[in-house]
């Protein structure tokens, strides 16, 4: 709903809608960003937006010659790899996701479908320890009693 929302007012600031907007570059900003913060989240797209926008213009604090500068240029998108490489090693769900906010769906809707189903589907399941019906207390075969 925030991006729906967001792309007409954008479109409206800058006038005109072109290729070039949807750039590469630009889309694996965006991506990076939402990687970054955790995809679980709204709250972590915003959080991964505002440490690449601080990331980004700290490298281009950094002090070097002129005569350098395309160097510093051309290494940023590398270091914009390897914090998310960083991120990805040690905190794979984001900065800030909702931890197992897809898998929890998930096992939320095979618990409600097993609630539904009752013992029946629970048995059949495997996780019901009853043994199934018209086999409690029946006497081996052969045993002559």
């Amino acid at each position: 709903v925030l991006i729906g929302a967001t792309a007409p007012v954008y479109l409206f600031y800058i006038r005109a809608i072109s290729p070039q907007l949807f750039a590469p570059g630009i889309t694996f900003t965006v991506w990076t960003a939402l990687v970054i913060g955790g995809l679980g989240s709204i709250r972590g797209g915003l959080a991964g937006a505002l440490v690449l926008i601080v990331f980004t213009e700290a490298v281009g604090l950094i002090e070097v010659d002129p005569a350098h500068i395309n160097i510093l240029v051309a290494i940023e998108p590398f270091l914009v790899g390897l914090l998310l490489v960083l991120v990805l090693r040690f905190r794979p769900d984001g900065l800030f996701s909702e931890r197992g906010a897809f898998g929890a769906r998930n096992r939320s809707r095979q618990d409600s479908a097993a609630a539904l189903a009752g013992p029946a589907g629970a048995a059949a399941s495997g996780s019901g320890s009853a043994a199934p019906a018209g086999s409690a207390g029946a006497a081996p075969s052969g045993s002559g009693a």
